[in-house]
């Protein structure tokens, strides 16, 4: 969790800082296989997800 740190990305950062000021930690685990259609014109992005995994109270990935 330490790499959080430094990130140069916000989003990484600001969640480190609330890991570590609120001990807030994942309590679950999301595993799946996302397909991705772009239809450029009109900008329309669109994504299936499936075979998806989840493991309650884990911070190990499920097997594929």
């Amino acid at each position: 969790m330490e790499w959080m740190s430094g990130d140069s990305r916000d989003l990484l950062r600001d969640l480190y800082i609330q890991m570590t000021l609120f001990q807030i930690k994942p309590t679950t685990v999301v595993d799946y296989e996302r397909e991705v259609f772009i239809y450029e014109y009109g900008n329309v992005r669109v994504t299936f997800d499936s075979n998806v995994k989840t493991s309650y109270r884990s911070i190990y990935f499920p097997t594929k």
